[in-house]
């Protein structure tokens, strides 16, 4: 059956090519330190003594191939984790439907110079 819930409103939306500005950058979440050293890491929770993933928080994006556009919603957190190649797959919740979804980075170019490297959780369509 196909998800008929809409997505809620973006923190951000760059069309393609779009360079980002720092204040868009604090509207997600990332702080100072994590734009001047220009990257930002995901945080993963693990247990048991082979440290088995359970949760894996960044920032969510999702991508319309057609039009370029990203949006970008602030960090939450990716269950249900299963390993994929190099990859984590699992489910985020947006607007309050789980969705399928997986590990990526986005490469953001900063206004004024510079680039910044974000680890996300990828919403499929």
């Amino acid at each position: 059956m196909k998800d008929t819930h809409t997505l809620p409103a973006p923190a951000l939306t760059l069309e393609r090519g779009q360079k980002v500005t720092r204040e868009q950058l604090h509207s997600l979440g990332f702080t100072d330190q994590e734009i001047e050293a220009g990257e930002s890491r995901g945080e993963m929770k693990t247990r048991g003594p082979w440290q088995v993933a359970t949760s894996y928080r960044a920032v969510v994006e999702q991508i319309d191939f057609e039009t370029g556009r990203a949006c970008f919603w602030p960090a939450r957190t990716l269950a249900d984790l299963r390993q994929n190649g190099y990859a984590m797959d699992g489910r985020v919740s947006l607007g309050g439907v789980k969705r399928s979804a997986f590990t990526s980075s986005y490469f953001f170019e900063v206004e004024g110079g510079g680039y910044f490297e974000a680890a996300s959780i990828f919403v499929r369509h």
